[in-house]
């Protein structure tokens, strides 16, 4: 299709861009944390901002794209993964 290959490179590169940020983000954590249990609460933290901008985000989903309830299951069965996970 005409069009798509401009927005499928700027995805493309989001999400390598992302990557890159995360990869950082653990290694600089684990620069200024010793190990142990310090370096266990300064993760959880980061995972913890980190979730909590994933739901702010879902809250500016306009709601005639994704209604409220589907963004609400979304976001508990996501906590609900991680927490099992854990």
């Amino acid at each position: 299709e005409e069009g798509v290959a401009v927005p499928s490179l700027a995805f493309f590169l989001w999400g390598l861009s992302d990557s890159q940020v995360q990869a950082y983000a653990y290694w600089l954590l684990r620069q200024l944390h010793s190990g142990g249990d310090e370096l266990a609460r300064a993760v959880g933290f980061y995972k913890m901002v980190q979730s909590l901008g994933w739901s702010v985000g879902f809250l500016l989903v306009p709601s005639w794209r994704l209604p409220p309830l589907v963004q609400n299951l979304a976001t508990a069965a996501c906590g609900a993964l991680g927490l099992a996970l854990a």
